[in-house]
């Protein structure tokens, strides 16, 4: 496995952690943001332990490469309904970088994965 895909895993991890961090631990900003949203509270612990299985897929996706396929394929339909949420509220751009960014990173991996495993997917 090339260094490039074990360190772009290593990055998703950590990021899927943090953000699941700060939603399990309810900090204001995602309290308010899941209200302004019209969403449950137990939306915002679901959308953290779907972040905390992302992470742990992503790193035992070094070893194993389909479990970095299934983390990636769960974090991409769960921030493709982040980016929708936001906007459907009209949040600034500031506001929507995150999801589209760790969405299109979580897709190299699952394609990069996919290819390598000849699962029907082209590479280049």
């Amino acid at each position: 496995m090339d260094r490039w895909i074990i360190i772009l895993q290593s990055v998703l991890a950590l990021a899927f952690l943090a953000t699941a961090t700060v939603k399990l631990i309810g900090v204001q900003f995602y309290v308010e943001a899941f209200e302004r949203f019209g969403y449950p509270q137990w939306l915002r612990i679901v959308a953290g332990l779907i972040e905390v299985l992302g992470a742990m897929g992503m790193v035992v996706g070094i070893f194993y490469p389909v479990w970095a396929i299934l983390a990636g394929l769960l974090v991409v339909a769960t921030l493709v309904g982040a980016f929708a949420s936001h906007l459907r509220v009209h949040d600034p751009l500031w506001k929507l970088w995150q999801a589209p960014l760790l969405c299109g990173l979580s897709l190299v991996v699952v394609v990069t994965h996919a290819a390598s495993l000849g699962l029907g997917v082209s590479s280049g």
